[in-house]
Order: structure tokens, then C-alpha cells, then sequence
């Protein structure tokens, strides 16, 4: 089973999700030391899915989201690789601006209108698109 914990601002929220099938149980996630399964990355992107949901689920057109939330038109992407990712991103009118490395992958930060985007990828494979500080995106 996956889990996947967010904040959406005021509470702490959970979910759960058990899948059939294990894609790679040695998968490296987060900061830290871990394995995961397919599970992890399928609770992840329902999770962000759901976290949007629950703040309204707004698309960002253009408007900057609130720091740390996922940016909802971006989740089907969640587990894509590089060219993949980069090549979607740039078709849909996101302008790479930097990178971090990290532990075992790395931060990109990504424009769009008014938004600025943490694109974070580990191991090769993209987990997440929340928005950043907009500081990030200069």
C-alpha cells in the first residue's frame, strides 16, 4: 500500500492506495532512504489530484498557486520521463528558468504567466509539480 501525506494550508491530509501491480520496488524517493512501489508514485499523483480538488481545484492560467500545492494540470505527468516531461512542458508554454540538484534527483524550476513551478524529478523519473516561491523563477 502507498501513502501519500500533503498540506493544503490548514490541515494535514492523507491518502492510501493499494495497487495490483509492484512497477520497481527499489525506486528511491524524498530525502531520505526508502523504497517504494508502484503504489507510492500512483498515491502520489491521486493524492495531489485529490489535495487540488480539495482546494478548489482551480487551473492556474496564468495566476501563481499557493506554495507547496500541486499544480493540478500538470499531475498526468507525474511519472514521465525527462524528454517526455520537458518536451509537454514546453509545448504548453512553460519556460525553463533554473535547476537544484538534490539527493538522488533534482529541483527544476519552470514559468508560466505569473506561476513559477517545482518540477521535481528522482532517479530520472518526474514526482511531483507544485508551485514555488516565485523567487525561484528569476
Amino acid at each position: 500500500m502507498g501513502r501519500f501525506t500533503w498540506n493544503d494550508g490548514r490541515l494535514t491530509r492523507q491518502l492510501a492506495v493499494k495497487t495490483d501491480t509492484v512497477t520497481n520496488p527499489n525506486a528511491q524517493f524524498d530525502d531520505h532512504h526508502s523504497t517504494s512501489t508502484g503504489a507510492t508514485l500512483a498515491g502520489a499523483a491521486v493524492g495531489a489530484l485529490i489535495g487540488a480538488l480539495l482546494s478548489g481545484g482551480k487551473h492556474s492560467n496564468g495566476s501563481t498557486g499557493a506554495e507547496g500545492q500541486p499544480v493540478p494540470e500538470l499531475q498526468n505527468l507525474v511519472g514521465g520521463d525527462s524528454g517526455y516531461v520537458e518536451s509537454r512542458l514546453t509545448s504548453s508554454g512553460y519556460t525553463y528558468i533554473q535547476s537544484s540538484p538534490r539527493e538522488n534527483g533534482m529541483d527544476s524550476f519552470w514559468k508560466h504567466g505569473g506561476s513559477c513551478v517545482d518540477v521535481r524529478s528522482i532517479l530520472n523519473r518526474y514526482q511531483s509539480f507544485t508551485y514555488a516561491n516565485p523567487s525561484r523563477c528569476r
